[in-house]
Formats: structure tokens, C-alpha cells, sequence
């Protein structure tokens, strides 16, 4: 699964989010030193996380070691249901740290 036109055949985790009318989610992830992360927003339901996903957006733009940062403003008057996909160009990513946050 991509949203960022790069290959990532790592391993996913996926964490439900919430994110209220008005409000915007912001994830950055800092990987270990030989981790190239990539991070995506997907809509729930679970049937949008398939091999050509539905994608809201999607970031790979660093290199190994480096964090990636996602940004969403949910511009509707209802709460989006959301999945936040941390995936990897290879193997899964051993250690890192993923700090959110709702503004």
C-alpha cells in the first residue's frame, strides 16, 4: 500500500484518528538511523487501506534517518474518521517515535 509514489513494501502499523470540523492533525515520525518512514491519511472505512489505496495524502520526501511530517485541516463541519499509516520502502521500521497533534 503507497500514497506517496514511491514503493513502500515495509511492514504497516495503522492508528485510528479523529479529527474534528475545523480542526488540523499534524504526525511526524523520527525514525531510527536506518529507517526511511513514509506516513499517509487514509479514510475509514478499513476497505480504503488496499494495495491502490484512497489516499487524502501521503509523505516520503526524506532519506534514511531522516523524520517525515503529515498535515491535514479537516475544512468539513463533521468529524473525518481517519487511519494514519506509518509504512517503510523496506523490512518494517524497528524504533521510532510518532508525536501528533490537533490544532
Amino acid at each position: 500500500m503507497s500514497c506517496t509514489g514511491y514503493s513502500t513494501a515495509g511492514h504497516d502499523r495503522v492508528y485510528s484518528v479523529t479529527v474534528p470540523a475545523g480542526m488540523t492533525f499534524s504526525a511526524t515520525i523520527t525514525p531510527d538511523a536506518t529507517s526511511d518512514p513514509a506516513l499517509y491519511l487514509v479514510p475509514r472505512p478499513v476497505t480504503n487501506c488496499t494495495a491502490a489505496p484512497v489516499c487524502i495524502l501521503g509523505v516520503d520526501t526524506l532519506f534514511e534517518g531522516d523524520p517525515e511530517t503529515i498535515a491535514h485541516q479537516n475544512a468539513g463541519t463533521t468529524p473525518e474518521e481517519l487511519f494514519l499509516v506509518v509504512d517503510s520502502r523496506k523490512g518494517s521500521i524497528a524504533d521510532f517515535s510518532l508525536t501528533t497533534s490537533l490544532q
